[in-house]
């Protein structure tokens, strides 16, 4: 029996490509994912096909036809917004993008490898320009709402992209997953601390323990993929990042909570070893900061 020939689908939506059916490419929503009530989500590096415009289809104001703009609405328009958290990605100092050394914070070149490779994984540039907005947001004095609205719809499809990028990490990747993994954590992080939730202190230390095993997991990665890591663009920044975390406090600032911890009689002593550890390295990220307000005051 012979099986009836169709237009193969080019431009379908990853969820149909994976579960190897015909995707009918409308946007945002294909009618397959739509009926089936599956995340659809589409490669934004897949080439587009703009239909070519007919002077007969175009009207007297110069618009496209009736009969034209079902065809024009699928067509990515450049976003002026996305233009402006771009510009404010690159050009905006000490922007908290990256923790991953103590000069990361002005280093323009990591900005720049995050969006060089963004092209080539779109998550990751999704994720820094989701970054980008919720630095808005925060310090912005206009347009909150919708910036806070703008980084959590770019987050959202950057997860989304992510999910259905990758089944594992290895070589290949690993540097692209470090970056959106350690952005993401940054976000999730920034998020925790700036909101007010109506759950108090309990709802709090739930994401903010979430944010910890969102740390942990990219601290799992680093070590794996080291060696690697170690050989790509990454390398000066990762070991700008190993010089900083091992330096020797100086200040006194986590005196009092150090004292409660060795003092407690609730704790064994491998936890507080474990404690005593945090707080040193607490104690050496505010002696960074103290640090740069001594220099800004100079």
């Amino acid at each position: 029996m012979l099986r009836r020939s169709h237009k193969k689908s080019r431009g379908g939506c990853l969820t149909c490509k994976a579960r190897h059916a015909k995707c009918d490419e409308r946007r945002p929503i294909c009618t397959i994912c739509k009926i089936s009530h599956r995340a659809c989500t589409y490669d934004t590096q897949q080439s587009q096909t703009y239909p070519r415009l007919e002077s007969s289809d175009v009207q007297n104001d110069g618009s496209p036809s009736v009969a034209e703009k079902d065809t024009f609405e699928d067509i990515p328009s450049i976003n002026i917004n996305h233009m402006e958290l771009l510009f404010h990605l690159t050009e905006t100092k000490n922007l908290p993008c990256l923790s991953l050394a103590d000069d990361a914070f002005t280093n323009p070149s990591l900005i720049s490898l995050g969006i060089k490779l963004g092209f080539m994984f779109p998550f990751l540039l999704h994720e820094f320009l989701a970054f980008s907005a919720l630095h808005l947001a925060c310090t912005g004095r206009e347009n909150n709402q919708f910036q806070f609205h703008q980084a959590m719809a770019l987050q959202t499809r950057a997860v989304s992209l992510f999910n259905s990028s990758f089944a594992d990490v290895n070589e290949s990747n690993c540097v692209p997953i470090l970056l959106f993994s350690s952005v993401l954590g940054q976000h999730f992080l920034t998020n925790t601390l700036a909101e007010r939730h109506p759950g108090g202190l309990d709802a709090f230390l739930s994401k903010y323990i979430h944010c910890v095993e969102i740390h942990r997991g990219i601290h799992v990665i680093a070590m794996q993929y080291w060696p690697q890591l170690m050989e790509s663009e990454l390398a000066p920044i990762l070991a700008a990042s190993s010089q900083f975390t091992s330096r020797t406090p100086k200040g006194n600032t986590c005196r009092k909570i150090s004292e409660l911890i060795t003092g407690s009689q609730a704790l064994s002593v491998d936890e507080k070893e474990a404690c005593n550890s945090v707080i040193q390295h607490l104690q050496v990220g505010f002696d960074a900061v103290l640090e740069g307000e001594e220099k800004e005051r100079v």
